[in-house]
């Protein structure tokens, strides 16, 4: 494993609590903090003419939360969905959206030095959408940009 030096060291709190889950064959993170709550993802059918990332909605103690599916957001190949399958429910600004996941793995706390800037590749349209990369152990985790990410859904729905 080589040293990261403060060039390589992305952007985001300091000691960060993160909420780590899995799609596809990877580990993804999120900072806690942005999660209101977790729910058994209920199989719904998709409307017509929605955009790819968009898994319908669900009803939230009498409000509408939408729900977006990242394994589409990230072109991953759908798995089946199973008792495993999550709904987070994310506060972001006051809004309330959810997003579906394969599983849920732990929360972890992530020192910032552990956290390297996301690096450009084949997969440049991701990367973006990356705060940057975790590593605890032989663990790594493609950490989110929750906030970007739905600004880019929000664009494609324009």
């Amino acid at each position: 494993m080589h040293a990261m030096n403060a060039m390589e060291t992305a952007v985001v709190p300091t000691n960060s609590e993160i909420f780590a889950f899995h799609l596809g064959e990877k580990e993804y993170g999120i900072e806690i903090e942005k999660i209101q709550e977790l729910w058994a993802y209920e199989v719904v059918n998709q409307p017509a003419n929605a955009p790819k990332f968009f898994a319908n909605g669900i009803q939230l103690r009498g409000f509408n939360v939408p729900v977006i599916d990242l394994r589409r957001c990230f072109d991953i190949q759908l798995p089946r969905l199973d008792q495993f399958t999550v709904v987070i429910v994310l506060n972001l600004c006051g809004r309330l959206i959810g997003m579906v996941v394969d599983s849920m793995a732990e929360i972890l706390h992530l020192p910032a030095e552990q956290i390297q800037r996301a690096r450009g590749n084949a997969q440049i349209e991701t990367t973006k959408l990356l705060l940057g990369v975790g590593r605890l152990g032989k663990r790594q985790f493609n950490l989110l940009d929750i906030d970007q990410i739905i600004h880019e859904q929000q664009r494609e729905l324009a």
